[in-house]
């Protein structure tokens, strides 16, 4: 993956493979389907539980193989996923038929006004090339008054903000070829807060998150013991992996945000 960077809007631009639906169908093909479902999501079952009962109505836009819908509907909340990539909503739909989810455009939700109480982005905002203004809009629209946005971002962390400042990546030149080949942005945490409290969002929280990845992916020479690492399974690994994620806050990877619509 490429990393340049664009000083103007203080971000890394990632060129590799336009993520596309048909990216993202291939990527998420999997003949364990079921099991990857069943996997949940820990931290954002916790995470809703903060701040929203039992029985609310929480969206994911662009929710992948739909372990977080997964997690959320065994938790109890009424949870609704939607994804662009349709092969693999259909293949969901026909490993877990009991999910609530659909193919939908997030920059252009068939949901009535204020009908969610959460919605959930995890990694999504990014990896359009025009902005997520059209995202925002549907966010804020589809939010009831008070409803909460839960939302990861790639981030300009310390350590990428670091190595922008002694010229370590390439600057970002547009061209043609890139941009078909684009796949993500790591954003300013400022940038984006601002963009959403201008919209009318309320920050409530904001921290980095994974600083493993951040760090294995920033300085190359770390990669392969981190690699191994990251990719361990288990209770032993993931409790190391905790531990090593708060030591390495200032490489995250992630900046994780909660608002609350006005």
């Amino acid at each position: 993956m490429t990393r340049f960077y664009d000083k103007t809007e203080n971000r890394l631009v990632f060129v590799e493979q336009a993520a596309s639906s048909a990216f993202w169908d291939d990527h998420w093909q999997s003949e364990k389907l079921r099991q990857r479902i069943e996997r949940g999501n820990g931290f954002v079952v916790r995470e809703t539980m903060r701040y929203l009962a039992q029985g609310a109505r929480v969206l994911e836009g662009g929710c992948g193989q739909a372990n977080t819908v997964w997690g959320l509907y065994k938790a109890g909340f009424q949870a609704v996923g939607v994804d662009f990539a349709e092969r693999t909503v259909a293949a969901v739909n026909d490993a877990a038929p009991e999910l609530n989810v659909q193919v939908e455009d997030v920059r252009r939700l068939s949901f009535s006004d204020a009908s969610f109480d959460g919605y959930w982005s995890l990694g999504v905002i990014e990896h359009f090339y025009d902005g997520f203004d059209p995202i925002l809009e549907e966010m804020w629209r589809v939010l009831r008054p008070g409803g909460y946005l839960f939302m990861t971002v790639p981030a300009m962390s310390p350590l990428r903000r670091l190595k922008a400042r002694l010229g370590l990546y390439a600057r970002y030149e547009e061209t043609p070829g890139r941009i078909d080949s684009f796949y993500q942005f790591a954003l300013d945490p400022a940038r984006v807060t601002a963009r959403f409290e201008k919209r009318g969002f309320k920050l409530v929280h904001r921290s980095g998150m994974d600083g493993i990845k951040g760090l294995k992916d920033e300085v190359p020479f770390i990669k392969g013991p981190l690699q191994r690492l990251y990719d361990t399974p288990g209770p032993t690994a993931a409790r190391m992996k905790r531990l090593l994620n708060r030591v390495l806050a200032p490489s995250y990877h992630m900046a994780y945000y909660v608002m609350r619509r006005s």
